[in-house]
Parts: structure tokens; sequence; C-alpha cells
């Protein structure tokens, strides 16, 4: 049987699990600067707006602020203080989530963008990568939404139950401890379904990729190609982020004690202000980038193994070789069957 051709980061044939743990490396290499670029402009981006939202609460609420940082000792603090900073805050926090809940999903697009280029072999740019992953984000955030409901509405429904009983019987201990119980006990009874929802529905983000599908099309897209073989997707996922965990603590572990050997010069006694400010700036400055690449590790590589996870299902079950090999511009050899889905 002549072997596959290799046009990119993985032979256009049924994928191993080496293959797909390989190809999620080679892929993070071959599309690093577009992806490191990206990343950087997306979560430097997020941090700034997320930083305005606060910032501009504090300023909503300032007078407020000082009212109650001026109080004189022994003094409770009125509500009209109280309250506004709630709202304030909480609209923020809001804002905050909102924003992050965007970049997140502008990220696995890039990432999905970046995976399909690579499994042709093509060198992808920095605004290619831009345009296309920018044209995805609402059907890639309507389908992260709609898996997230999915995955919280149990744990919300779970939630009233506590949240119930201590609000309608607050001076009964006992039945706020049966109403925690009953809670921890649900959740982790719900543990399984919750898994085994979010591994269905895993391949949904590249099916809005690769195939362009709407949100609910997505998931159904998912639904078919994880099926039968959920415990195989299940595994390789679960490989795949404990690599790239263990790989982030590994990364951040040099600038994690690198920060705390230079903060310790920073600590009162050991020196003056003037000559702490340097280590303290220098060891945050090193803590903050070590935690910067290890979540850039934690978030790219999952997502660039999803997308070859779901090449490979759309290669077994609709004979897909033949089609990538075309776009590719390389010979492809026929199937094991010729004009059939490989099995598997």
């Amino acid at each position: 049987m002549p072997l596959a051709p290799k046009p990119g980061v993985i032979p256009l044939a049924p994928l191993t699990v080496g293959d797909i743990l390989g190809g999620g490396f080679s892929t993070l290499g071959h599309g690093l600067k577009p992806l490191l670029g990206m990343a950087a402009a997306i979560f430097f981006g997020a941090a700034l707006l997320i930083a305005a939202a606060f910032g501009i609460a504090v300023l909503a609420v300032l007078d407020h602020l000082r009212t109650l940082f001026d109080l004189p000792p022994g003094t409770d603090p009125d509500s009209s203080d109280i309250f506004p900073l709630f709202g304030a805050f909480g609209g923020a926090w809001l804002a905050s989530m909102l924003i992050f809940i965007v970049s997140v999903a502008l990220m696995n697009a890039v990432c999905l963008v970046v995976t399909q280029d690579a499994v042709l072999g093509k060198r992808p740019t920095f605004r290619d990568v831009w345009q296309r992953a920018a044209g995805r984000i609402p059907a890639m955030l309507g389908t992260q939404l709609l898996i997230w409901l999915m995955i919280l509405t149990p744990f919300l429904l779970l939630a009233a139950i506590p949240i119930g009983l201590a609000l309608s019987h607050r001076d009964d201990g006992a039945s706020v401890a049966a109403g925690m119980a009953i809670f921890l006990l649900g959740m982790l009874a719900l543990w399984p379904l919750i898994t085994w929802l979010y591994v269905r529905f895993s391949l949904a983000p590249a099916a809005v990729v690769f195939e362009r599908q709407r949100p609910v099309a997505a998931l159904r897209r998912s639904a078919t190609l994880v099926r039968g073989v959920w415990w195989r997707t299940f595994g390789i996922q679960l490989l795949v982020m404990i690599v790239a965990g263990t790989i982030g603590y590994v990364v951040t572990m040099p600038f994690t004690y690198g920060g705390m050997f230079g903060a310790m010069a920073a600590v009162p006694g050991n020196s003056s202000l003037s000559q702490a400010t340097g280590p303290l700036v220098l060891g945050s400055s090193l803590y903050l980038l070590g935690m910067a690449v290890s979540q850039f590790i934690t978030t790219v590589l999952p997502q660039l193994s999803i997308g070859l996870m779901y090449v490979d299902r759309r290669i077994r079950t609709e004979n897909l070789a033949p089609t990538l090999a075309e776009a590719a511009g390389v010979p492809s050899p026929p199937p094991p069957y010729p004009g059939q889905p490989y099995p598997g």
C-alpha cells in the first residue's frame, strides 16, 4: 500500500494518537508567528479593556470610596455608599467576563484557522489569519455559549436548592447544611454528564471554522463525528491537556522562582523603598511572563489538537483525504476500500 501523502503536519490518512499529539506540536511550530502575534494582540487588548472597565467603575464611585475610607473608627458605613459599589464593580465584572469570552472565542478561531493551513502545508500570514478568524467570531461565540449553557444549567438548577433552603430557613442551620450536602453530592453526580456533554460537542468549534457551520449545526456535526468513538476522543483530549499542563508548569517554574528571588529584595527591612522598587518590578515581570507563556501553551495546544481530531474523524468517516490532497496539490493514494470511508 502506498504511503499517505503528507503535505503539512500530518499524513492524509487515519491518525494515531501519536500523529495527533505530534501534529499539535508541529502545528504550533508551523504557525508560531501568527499564533504568538494574535495571542499577544488579543489578550493584551482584552487586558486593557478589562482594566478600563474597572477604571471607569472606580471613577464612577470615587466619592463613595473616599467616604468609606474616611470613616471614623467604629462607624458603620451607610448603605447609600455601599450599594453603588456593588453596581459599579458588578457591572465591571460582567464586562470583563464578556471581554474574556470574546477573546477566548477569537483565539480558538485563530488556532483552528492555523490548523487548517498547517494540514495543507500552507504558511499562514497574520493578516489572513485575522480576517478568517474574525469572520467566524459570531458563530464561535454562539457555539461556545450553547456549550456552556448546557454545562452550567444543571449546576445552576442544583445551586437553587441550598439557596432556597437558606432563604426560607435562615435560622435553621440543619436545613442549610442539608442543602449544601445535596448540592455537593449533586455536583459529584453531575460530573459524568458534564464530561459526556463536553466531549460530545468538543469538535463543534472546528466545524465552525472548517465548514463554516452555524452554532446549532456545528453542535450536531460534532455529535455525529464523535458518535461511537467517545472514549477515544475523551482519552486523546485528556492526554493533550495533561501534556500541555505539564509543559506549562515546567516552563513557568524558572520564571516563578526568578520572580520570588527578585521579590525577596523588596521585603520591608531588607532594603529601602527606592532600592526595592527595581527588584519588585523585575520579579513581578518575570512571574507574569512565565504565566503568559504557560497560558499560551495550555490554551493553544489543546485547540490545535481539536482541529486535528476533527480532520481525523472526517478522514475516517467521510474519506476526506482525497479532497485534502487535491487542495494541497499532492497526489492521493486510494484508501483501503476505494470509494468508501476508512474503518474505525
